[in-house]
């Protein structure tokens, strides 16, 4: 785990995108390890977002769920229809 701590307007929020690739960096690259996240396209690029896993402040978010809630709702695409079913409630 990370904490990132700064002034506002020091580009904490702008830094978290570039990890995630939703702004690309003026220049040089991004490196997970061995992997150039800056080079990813595609198909890598979709999976390197699902494993980042950007949470969003302020947008996308259910305003009545809590935060666990929020988060485990958006991990409901990558599971099976029948698991799907049980989670909702229904």
């Amino acid at each position: 785990m990370l904490g990132i701590i700064g002034r506002s307007g020091a580009g904490k929020s702008t830094l978290l995108r570039m990890i995630n690739r939703l702004v690309e960096p003026g220049e040089g690259r991004v490196l997970h390890g061995a992997t150039d996240v800056t080079a990813l396209r595609g198909r890598a690029l979709r999976g390197w977002r699902t494993r980042c896993a950007m949470i969003f402040q302020q947008f996308q978010l259910v305003p009545r769920l809590d935060g666990l809630t929020n988060v485990l709702l958006g991990r409901l695409n990558h599971r099976s229809a029948r698991i799907r079913w049980r989670l909702i409630g229904a």
